[in-house]
Parts: C-alpha cells; structure tokens; sequence
C-alpha cells in the first residue's frame, strides 16, 4: 500500500479547505432547482392552471439551470485540482 506524504496531503488539504464552499453553492442551488421542480410539478396538478404563472414559473428555472451550471463547473475544477495535487 502507497502512503500519501505529507505534502501532498497538505495540498489536498489547502484545496479542500479553498474550494468547499464554492462545492456548498452546487448542493444549494441543486436543491433550488429540485424544490422549483417540486413547486412546478404542484402547479400541474390543479384543475385549472393559469398560462401565464405556469409559464413564468417554467421559465425561473432557467436562473435554477444556470446556477447550477456554475456550480458544477466549480466541482470540476475542484476534482482537477484534487487530481493533480495528488498526481505530484
């Protein structure tokens, strides 16, 4: 078994420390969007719904995407970070 020296778990440390945050704002805005979804899903099931407040409340969810989006390019980088620092 290979044991990971001390600088290199330093590194994945420093990284963790840095980046869990940003990986905070992926597992918020996720639930965001699976709230949103939940609200939407309500909204079809009324026996009359109004057009227009189904379509605003479709539509919000492009923030919710968005939002997530950035939060799983946040991950990635956070994930290419922690590859390398443990590839040195």
């Amino acid at each position: 078994m290979a044991i990971i020296s001390s600088a290199v778990k330093n590194r994945l440390n420093a990284i963790l420390v840095k980046d869990y945050e940003e990986c905070q704002f992926f597992f918020a805005a996720a639930h965001l969007l699976q709230d949103h979804l939940k609200k939407i899903s309500a909204l079809a099931q009324k026996e009359e719904i109004d057009f227009a407040l189904m379509r605003d409340t479709i539509g919000e969810m492009g923030i919710y995407i968005s939002n997530l989006e950035r939060g799983i390019n946040e991950i990635d980088e956070c994930y290419t970070k922690l590859v390398e620092a443990l590839g040195k």
